[in-house]
């Protein structure tokens, strides 16, 4: 098993947005001019430490071939501030799992987006980068 190195993880996560056609509460917002994007209370920043400072590399499994394992971290940030549709995509599943476990670890509310001054369901996505050698 190669050793692991070095874990990079971007220093801010990015909040993305879809729209459905559908006019229901689960609908999820484009990001118009004068929204307000959801975010962690105390910052996105803090956010990203508080993954890296949880972070478990030694169950990262780094066998595969390539040097460079990522995943990314998709989750709604709904209306209530509260998380849901978590999901890991990424072609490492040990560095998937590690994501979601920290992620999910992590009980602070977030502060949800606002559009047209509602609060608004959007999607919220946090990088992981893993470095082995």
């Amino acid at each position: 098993m190669n050793k692991i190195v070095f874990l990079f993880l971007f220093l801010s996560g990015a909040v993305t947005f879809g729209q459905t056609a559908s006019t229901s509460e689960k609908k999820i917002h484009q990001l118009p001019q004068d929204a307000i994007a959801a975010t962690f209370p105390a910052g996105n920043d803090v956010f990203t430490k508080m993954v890296y400072a949880k972070f478990n590399h030694g169950i990262i499994d780094c066998d595969d071939k390539e040097t460079n394992q990522r995943s990314v971290i998709e989750f709604i940030v709904e209306k209530d501030g509260t998380l849901s549709d978590m999901k890991a995509v990424g072609n490492n599943n040990s560095l998937n799992r590690e994501g979601i476990r920290i992620v999910n670890s992590i009980k602070d509310k977030w502060t949800p987006g606002i559009v047209k001054g509602k609060n608004v369901r959007m999607k919220f996505r946090q990088p992981l980068t893993l470095v082995c050698n």
